[in-house]
């Protein structure tokens, strides 16, 4: 993913560069000067070609297009690359700033015009992500970035920038927020208790039902060993926790006895369950537990077994 994102932005940045020459070499040319033909093309024309299909594929590449407007005049300039963005035709539609401003979501319309009028009146950078109607119908997810532009004086004039769609990443993270609400929501449900230990063997997470096992507060547990929160128990603990660390596979059904802060001097009773959680490379990362008190159950089957013995005895 890192070589990925160093890519687009060493490709956003060759496509400025390229932008800019472009530009360049329109605005050398004398306005009103006659329109001359040259057949072969010319050194200059063709290298202009050339340059221009570049930032097209570059932008096409990096899903990006660049924009360039002025304050009084309503049509925008757009590249071919941001075209491709919207999924538009350039035969069909003009991009003008009205156009535009119907392209956006409604929800996002008046959010993303006042940030714009804040830029040409303070000259604050613009980043700003919104949705916008895509040329197939469907509403996609952009992120427009772009300065103020500024004359000799140094007024404002105009913006210029890029748009990039954003969808793919927007749709990842909206994954990824529900996935995360989700798990909270199983963590903090579960009637059992819940638990994360890092590979030094330090809580990361824990639920309310395991703080109530322990007699800590959760936000006590969180990066503290095992040893500085369940002194008596670390020795039995830690070694099965480091065995699925170093091994990658799963203790399940453990049974475990001994005492904890809410009660110091009585014997409680629990099952235990520790399995790992990798890594993207694979290595483990993160061991998880479920551990479920049995003390009670214990006792009654002590007790059952103790009137049971009375009556044969009677």
């Amino acid at each position: 993913m890192a070589d990925e994102e160093k890519s687009k932005a060493e490709l956003i940045e060759e496509l400025q560069l390229l932008r800019g020459r472009l530009l360049t070499r329109r605005d050398s040319s004398p306005v009103g000067s006659p329109s001359v033909e040259f057949y072969p093309e010319s050194t200059a024309e063709t290298t202009m070609r050339i340059d221009e299909e570049h930032l097209r594929d570059a932008q096409r590449i990096a899903g990006i297009g660049s924009f360039e407007g002025t304050v009084p005049v309503e049509e925008l300039w757009w590249s071919a690359g941001l075209f491709d963005v919207f999924g538009l035709d350039e035969s069909q539609f003009t991009p003008t700033k009205d156009a535009f401003s119907e392209l956006l979501h409604p929800d996002d319309r008046d959010d993303y015009q006042a940030a714009l009028f804040e830029t040409l009146e303070s000259g604050i950078p613009l980043k700003r992500k919104y949705r916008a109607k895509h040329g197939s119908g469907t509403w996609r997810h952009y992120e427009t970035v772009a300065r103020a532009t500024r004359n000799g004086s140094g007024e404002i004039v105009g913006l210029r920038g890029t748009v990039q769609d954003i969808t793919d990443r927007e749709q990842a993270e909206i994954f990824l927020r529900e996935s995360e609400a989700q798990l909270t929501g199983f963590f903090d449900a579960s009637p059992a208790g819940l638990i994360m230990f890092d590979n030094q063997l330090r809580y990361t997470r824990v639920n309310e039902s395991l703080a109530a096992i322990n007699g800590l507060s959760a936000a006590t547990h969180i990066g503290r060993t095992i040893r500085e929160v369940l002194p008596e128990l670390a020795p039995t603990i830690e070694p099965i926790i480091q065995r699925v660390i170093d091994t990658g596979v799963s203790s399940l059904g453990i049974e475990l006895s001994g005492e904890v802060p809410r009660e110091p001097g009585a014997e409680r009773h629990w099952t235990a369950s520790y399995f790992p959680i990798l890594a993207s490379d694979g290595s483990v990362s993160h061991v998880g537990g479920v551990i479920i008190d049995v003390t009670e159950r214990e006792r009654a089957e002590r007790e059952r077994a103790t009137l049971e013995f009375q009556l044969r005895q009677s």
